[in-house]
């Protein structure tokens, strides 16, 4: 390696002056606080990293209880009170039955994800910057009396999935709160979506399927959400910084910053409220579904891969009507 003989240092010298020293640990200090504010909105501080990683594994179990039943999993919106199985079980809201038993989660009778999660991990359920604690609901005589975090902080979109009668899987769901009324019935204007040969618009890459929803207006495993009319019917979760975590079909996971401030429940309030020229609603309907278009051709359900452990989803490819987005 050549040796370096020019400028005024003296050859032979090691090390660096104490100049250079100071310039050095002040840029390393730099670059340290730029990253911390980078990285800051999904520090430990808001639990953003985990709620991104919950939200992804809770989307690969989506993707697998699809390819392998062939149908997206039941997401019926009805209080959870109809007879049969669910995505998700329970209503885990504000002084509600479950909301702080998160044996429910784990029942796979019942919590039809479950399976297909980490073994025995129904942590993902919960957002860890989720702050409701409460006495244990479950039947754990080990937990009985105990303070225990909400078992649950997601919720599905209500376009997304199937309903099942007497807990068989037998349609599409209807979608209800999509024409703001509750009287939406599949196939009449808005798009809901059963298998993945469905999902043509919003594209898979566009299509939001679980998010966090607000402490106190999740209930269900449903987010209702109108696409008539500008107002909140069910409330999303600002909880990390004014933003909240959202999946989209295709398995990626981001966090998305709410600007409204009349997106942000105000004292736990979670009445419907209407809000004109919101662009936090306008952007999350861009995501929730869109009119119904007879003329569009579906595209090519995703092909399963084999991957680590399990299949990923393997959309086609661009040029395609559909995305190529891996999991």
């Amino acid at each position: 390696m050549p040796t370096h003989t020019g400028g005024n240092r003296p050859q032979g010298r090691a090390g660096f002056a104490r100049t250079e020293l100071v310039i050095i640990t002040a840029t390393v200090s730099l670059l340290a606080l730029l990253q911390a504010a980078t990285l800051g909105a999904l520090g430990p501080a808001t639990g953003g990293a985990q709620c991104l990683a919950n939200l992804r594994e809770l989307t690969r179990a989506w993707q697998q209880y699809g390819l392998q039943e062939g149908q997206l999993p039941p997401n019926p919106g009805d209080g959870n009170t109809s007879p049969g199985r669910n995505w998700v079980p329970g209503v885990c809201g504000p002084r509600q039955g479950e909301e702080f038993n998160p044996e429910v989660l784990q029942d796979p009778g019942r919590s039809l994800l479950f399976p297909y999660l980490e073994p025995g991990d129904s942590a993902v359920f919960r957002c860890p910057a989720d702050g409701r604690m409460g006495r244990y609901q479950g039947t754990d005589p080990a937990l009985a009396g105990r303070m225990v975090p909400a078992a649950r902080s997601y919720a599905m979109n209500a376009a997304v999935g199937t309903t099942t009668l007497n807990g068989i899987v037998f349609a599409p769901l209807d979608g209800p709160w999509l024409d703001n009324h509750h009287t939406h019935r599949r196939g009449q204007k808005w798009r809901t979506y059963a298998r993945f040969d469905e999902i043509i618009d919003p594209a898979p890459a566009n299509l939001a399927v679980l998010l966090g929803e607000d402490a106190n207006s999740i209930n269900d495993g449903s987010l209702g959400f109108g696409m008539e009319t500008p107002e909140w019917i069910d409330w999303v979760s600002t909880r990390h910084s004014m933003s909240g975590g959202i999946a989209f079909a295709d398995g990626h996971v981001g966090m998305h910053a709410w600007t409204d401030p009349r997106t942000v429940v105000r004292n736990g309030i979670v009445n419907r409220v209407r809000v004109p020229g919101s662009v936090d609603h306008a952007w999350l309907r861009d995501r929730i579904s869109a009119r119904i278009e007879l003329d569009r051709p579906r595209i090519l359900p995703p092909a399963p891969a084999l991957g680590l452990n399990r299949m990923r989803l393997v959309w086609p490819a661009a040029g395609a009507p559909g995305h190529r987005l891996e999991s």
